[in-house]
């Protein structure tokens, strides 16, 4: 059950708090939030690792058996290397943001709130009304608090004291959410094991009774979250150093949100380094196509179905680092630069300009900076990425771009983007590390909710800065 609300600051984008800092850039990034000590022993190697995504991946540059799902797979597998259709792009095919004209953030967004939660917090968002959150805290344990950030309000509900598993040495390692409920995983760094669970939102947002999915142990990785729909979704790859981890079982599996039913969706063998990605109809996958061949597809899972319904193959080789999907289609994200694959051989944040039965004939949009989370979509039209320091926007259809600001003394990081799927919102967030104007100091997490002007509105906005601009001329002259 909750806690109980805590009024997270939140103010209307027309009324600013007189202490935050003004806009600014920043530096290279840092860890944000707190680790647990490292132990030399084998047992707590895969859940540090997953500790040290959790917390740092935005530093780092980052950050089973349904019948169906079983059966495509092993039919694909079956296929020898000369079968498999891989995606060509043109070198012509493909713009990036040299091809796109640049625009003001605030003609093009406004912002519809500014919420403050405790310093230190990571945000998650696949949803219009709600965020999952992790607050940190300031005892040895628990770690962290699970909460839920309710987008119209500005508040936020810490969800549970403590791991349901506290008492075996278990903390709350990671969170999603939609409306509809919430997943986590629990981890107890020390035995190298992992739980998965799982509850229904109710009235209110009241969390209901939490189901226990699935236990693990250091054999495997622990798993990557989604929430989608009213679905929990968890990942489960082999650990890298599994002496046959390239044979080993690669899962994506479900579970209504209020059930303990578990269904496996999608199969496959071997490891991939991009974790599952919450689209707003279902999830995202990246795979290996035949544990023989380094092959990397990916695939879209709605939640109605549970069944893959679009897939594409890379070329041999190229493996993404994060994925997404949404209102252009796949994207896909590369951290290296290959000597091979033409229009997709560079680094940088990969998505066709509008969904197509044909990818290789398709126009491509590439952000040319190194990837540091996944993807999102915003309004249809937006395609939003994180930037070296700030998120920016792109109109892949009008070829327009914007960035946006980001506060004096945030992270080194800047703003980092929290949204994933395509919805009428977007959320960014930033650590900051300042003072009041009365000298005091004042740490918080600053959480902001874009939303694209009208057409209407952004004429207007546009008209009205030309008008400035000319008076400001008439005066200097």
């Amino acid at each position: 059950m909750p806690i109980g609300p805590h009024n997270a600051r939140s103010v209307n984008a027309d009324h600013q708090i007189s202490y935050l800092p003004p806009t600014g850039s920043q530096g290279s990034p840092t860890p944000p939030g707190k680790q647990p000590k490292e132990r030399k022993d084998g047992n707590s190697k895969t859940l540090l690792t997953r500790r040290r995504f959790l917390y740092g991946a935005i530093a780092a540059g980052a950050v089973a058996a349904g019948a169906v799902g079983v059966t495509a797979i092993r039919s694909r597998s079956e296929q020898s290397e000369d079968d498999i259709v891989t995606i060509e792009v043109p070198e012509d095919h493909v713009f990036d943001l040299d091809g796109c004209t640049e625009v003001k953030a605030d003609h093009a967004f406004r912002i519809v709130s500014e919420i403050e939660l405790p310093y230190g917090t990571l945000v998650w968002d696949n949803d219009d009304t709600v965020a999952a959150c992790l607050l940190p805290t300031e005892q040895p344990s628990p770690l962290t608090v699970m909460a839920l950030l309710n987008l119209g309000t500005g508040s936020y509900t810490p969800m549970m004291e403590q791991a349901m598993g506290s008492k075996d040495g278990f903390e709350i390692y990671d969170v999603r959410a939609t409306a509809a409920g919430m997943v986590w995983t629990e981890a107890n760094i020390f035995e190298g094991r992992w739980r998965v669970y799982a509850a229904a939102l109710g009235e209110g947002l009241t969390l209901g009774e939490a189901k226990l999915l699935e236990e693990g142990d250091q054999s495997t990785e622990t798993p990557s979250l989604a929430a989608a729909a009213d679905y929990a979704w968890w990942q489960v790859v082999p650990h890298v150093e599994n002496e046959n981890a390239a044979e080993e079982p690669f899962l994506v599996k479900r579970a209504r949100f209020g059930s303990s039913d578990v269904e496996t969706v999608h199969t496959a063998a071997g490891r991939s380094i991009a974790p599952l990605y919450s689209a707003a109809d279902g999830v995202c996958v990246c795979a290996r196509i035949n544990d023989g061949m380094r092959y990397w597809e990916l695939a879209h899972i709605p939640a109605d179905s549970g069944k893959v319904q679009e897939r594409f193959t890379l070329p041999s080789g190229m493996q993404p680092s994060q994925i997404g999907y949404g209102s252009s289609g796949f994207s896909f994200c590369f951290d290296s630069i290959y000597d091979y694959g033409d229009g997709i051989s560079n680094l940088g944040t990969y998505t066709p300009v509008e969904k197509t039965d044909n990818l290789s004939e398709a126009t491509w949009f590439r952000f040319n900076r190194t990837p540091l989370a996944s993807p999102s979509w915003c309004a249809e039209r937006w395609f939003v990425v994180k930037s070296t320091l700030s998120v920016c926007a792109i109109d892949l259809g009008n070829r327009e771009f914007c960035s946006f600001d980001i506060e004096d003394n945030s992270a080194d990081w800047g703003d980092y983007l929290a949204s994933s799927g395509a919805h009428s919102l977007f959320i960014t967030y930033t650590h900051v590390d300042g003072t009041t104007e009365y000298g005091e100091e004042h740490r918080f997490t600053q959480v902001r909710v874009w939303e694209p002007n009208t057409s209407e509105e952004r004429a207007a906005l546009e008209a009205q800065a030309l008008e400035e601009e000319a008076e400001e001329s008439e005066q200097k002259s």
